[in-house]
């Protein structure tokens, strides 16, 4: 193994090593394990995806469909807790 090989091979392991620290605290900090790649929705898009009005996707919100925030009020759904909700739910809407 060549010296830029290494290089590539300890670099790699010390992203693998940080990604894992930044899942562990983002699972504290609301216990949803997160799912790598999953895809963030605003609610509009959730609202699509269940057929319904945006009115009532904040109606779902308060009766338990998770959010990620962003600042003060902007929040979107992670595409695994939408899932979740829909088969809790019993299928669409």
């Amino acid at each position: 193994m060549d010296l830029n090989q290494l290089i590539k091979e300890i670099v790699r392991e010390v992203i693998r090593e940080e990604i894992s620290t930044l899942e562990k605290k983002i699972e504290a900090k609301d216990n949803t394990p997160l799912v790598i790649g999953d895809r963030l929705l605003n609610i509009s898009d959730v609202a699509d995806r269940l057929g319904c009005s945006r009115p009532q996707v904040y109606k779902y919100l308060d009766m338990g469909l998770k959010t990620v925030r962003f600042g003060k009020s902007r929040r979107k759904v992670r595409e695994s807790d939408l899932n979740l909700f829909i088969r809790r739910k019993g299928g669409k809407g």
